[in-house]
């Protein structure tokens, strides 16, 4: 979790170095695609360890009232 958030940031970094903030536009769109699409799989996939971390925290709570 903690090496996904580093790696999103770091991609946040060079997302915004490819954005023109004067003109509102894309300096390299094929570059930023890419690299947008490496935050969404990146993103999507902390987004479900945090789902499985959760459900797993919980089952175990449960099985440790239940004893």
């Amino acid at each position: 979790m903690v090496l996904a958030l580093a790696v999103l940031a770091w991609l946040h970094v060079r997302l915004d170095d490819l954005l023109d903030v004067s003109t509102f536009r894309i300096i390299d769109r094929q570059h930023f695609r890419v690299l947008h699409a490496w935050y969404l799989n990146i993103s999507t996939t902390q987004w479900a360890g945090s789902l499985l971390l959760t459900a797993t925290t919980l089952f175990s709570w449960r099985c440790e009232d239940r004893q």
